[in-house]
């Protein structure tokens, strides 16, 4: 087995700063929904802008975390000729080729990190079809008020009633 020192404890670093980023996007969604709940616009958009945050800081320790798998590699002579002759290595070849203690600690993260990528979609989803259905209630709302209006009363300055209906409209912003 190689010893990897700095590159490794490198990718350890990434992969926490990825558990990080997506533990604090999934506390974004969560108030997102509970701004949803509570029908606060600003909020949500506040808590939107923190996901993009999160999501741009994962692109960057993505790319840094290939960028280190790849030096990595280079150093593993089997791995960088199979990576040379434009096979893929997955991460498990990688950790094969690492020490016990190594290998352990970014297994464990990297198992880590991908339980909160999978709790990310599923929440992400479920926030997805709730908005689905937010905006589906608001618009059967709109329509119903837009249904009433058309059919009210209306009478004209004069006093004599409209006999088309009228276009109306509701601001539901605030």
């Amino acid at each position: 087995m190689a010893e990897h020192g700095e590159s490794s404890a490198r990718l350890g670093e990434i992969l926490d700063a990825m558990i990080a980023a997506h533990e604090r996007w999934l506390e974004a969604i969560d108030a997102h929904r509970s701004a949803m709940a509570q029908n606060d616009a600003r909020r949500g958009q506040v808590c939107l802008e923190r996901q993009r945050a999160c999501m741009a800081q994962i692109a960057e320790l993505e790319q840094q975390r290939s960028a280190c798998v790849r030096s990595l590699v280079a150093g593993i002579p089997p791995l960088a000729r199979a990576e040379r002759s434009g096979k893929e290595i997955t991460v498990d070849q990688l950790l094969a080729h690492m020490d016990g203690p190594v290998r352990d600690g970014l297994q464990s993260r990297r198992e880590r990190l991908r339980r909160l990528m999978a709790e990310v979609r599923r929440r992400q989803e479920t926030l997805r079809l709730a908005a689905g259905a937010l905006a589906a209630h608001m618009e059967g709302l709109v329509r119903q008020v837009a249904a009433r209006l058309q059919r009210s009363a209306v009478y004209s300055p004069a006093g004599t009633r409209f006999a088309e209906p009228i276009s109306g409209g509701l601001d539901i912003v605030q």
